[in-house]
């Protein structure tokens, strides 16, 4: 797999690790104690 392209997010937390999920959406893993999972997805078409 190679990079398509890149975009700078805003998430106002420290990313550990990120993983693509079988549907196609980003899985972010947070760098905190009690860290949380960020499941980034393309906002709906209007």
């Amino acid at each position: 797999k190679q990079v398509a392209g890149e975009e700078v997010l805003a998430l106002g937390r420290r990313i550990r690790d990120v993983v693509q999920a079988p549907d196609g959406a980003v899985m972010a893993l947070t760098d905190e104690t009690a860290g949380k999972i960020l499941r980034l997805t393309p906002a709906a078409s209007q």
